[in-house]
């Protein structure tokens, strides 16, 4: 779809209104970009948006392939997140990868993430949910939850903890017409669930069973 390949384009590059005062803009920084991989999924609109954290700096993560893909992809994120995605009842081309902060650093752990860079990256995904409209949001962590809900509600919200994700049972309802879910991040999703006594098998199973009822054809 042209016109989410253009906004894309403009992210990536830190020519997007929005990039101008991120302190991860490209301009300034030697930063990783990944996109959504046109090979295994699509832009369709009415369809699930995953939003996740950022690009993944270990081997085989978006870092270094450019590509939100559970198929290109080969660190820890991408292959649980694989295992899950399998128990969907939908085409993959139905399917849109984005990042809440959309650059990343090579070493992630020489800068921190603030809500500058997440309040920047915002106004981005704003604009390709306009344009996609999708039926359902699946947030992978903190701060992709946080921005799905600013963005659907218009306001600014607190930052959401795991214990506001369990008492929703890691949905969120409709809001603005779009089935918001939650999960941790894949990476952690194991060592966060196990705290409170929950399993990966145990929560996916409930949110996949939503996503099938309400994306299935």
């Amino acid at each position: 779809m042209k016109q989410i390949n253009d906004i894309i384009l403009q992210a990536a590059s830190g020519n997007h209104p929005a990039c101008k005062s991120c302190p991860r803009n490209p301009k300034k920084y030697n930063t990783s970009f990944a996109v959504s991989c046109n090979e295994h999924f699509g832009t369709t609109k009415h369809g699930l948006l995953i939003i996740a954290r950022d690009p993944g700096a270990s081997d085989g993560g978006s870092s270094h392939t450019s590509k939100l893909c559970v198929v290109c992809n080969s660190d820890r994120s991408a292959n649980r997140l694989s295992a899950n995605l399998s128990t969907l009842k939908i085409s993959p081309k139905t399917i849109y990868f984005l990042n809440a902060i959309m650059h990343g650093f090579f070493d992630e752990n020489s800068k921190h993430k603030n809500e500058t860079e997440r309040n920047s990256c915002k106004a981005v995904i704003e604009e390709i949910i306009t344009i996609l409209q999708p039926k359902a949001i699946l947030a992978l962590g903190m701060e992709a939850l946080r921005s799905s809900l600013e963005i659907l509600l218009r306001t600014p919200v607190k930052k959401p903890t795991m214990e506001d994700m369990i008492e929703k049972s890691f949905s969120f309802g409709s809001i603005s017409g779009v089935s918001v879910f939650a999960m941790p991040h894949p990476a952690f999703i194991n060592t966060n669930l196990a705290k409170y006594k929950l399993t990966n098998d145990e929560v996916w199973g409930e949110i996949s069973r939503n996503l099938n009822k309400l994306l299935s054809v």
